[in-house]
């Protein structure tokens, strides 16, 4: 496995995601152009933001909704919604990305 290394550009760190708790959804950024890439539409209230390990998913929680957006890292878009119980708000994933809560 390699480490990043900003000089080389055979190397793509994953993109920051953040969410919009106003505009309902979660904005995809290239940290190089400092634009906004992409927003994601997702449930009421984007709260807590996690990205798999493997850079693939990004979960983000909603409070408006009690649910968990699943988001294609790919493709950005919302591939599933979990429900979660009422107010689920913060997200983590283990190393492995096999557990998460």
């Amino acid at each position: 496995m390699r480490s990043f290394d900003s000089r080389d550009s055979s190397v793509t760190a994953p993109k920051p995601y953040v969410g919009l708790f106003g505009d309902n959804s979660v904005a995809v950024l290239d940290t190089a152009t400092k634009q906004v890439m992409n927003t994601i539409p997702i449930p009421t209230g984007p709260h807590g933001l996690v990205m798999t390990p493997d850079g693939k998913r990004v979960y983000a929680s909603s409070v408006g909704d009690s649910s968990v957006s699943v988001i294609c890292t790919s493709t950005y878009e919302l591939i599933g919604c979990i429900d979660a119980g009422s107010m689920r708000h913060e997200l983590a994933i283990t190393r492995d990305g096999r557990r998460s809560r």
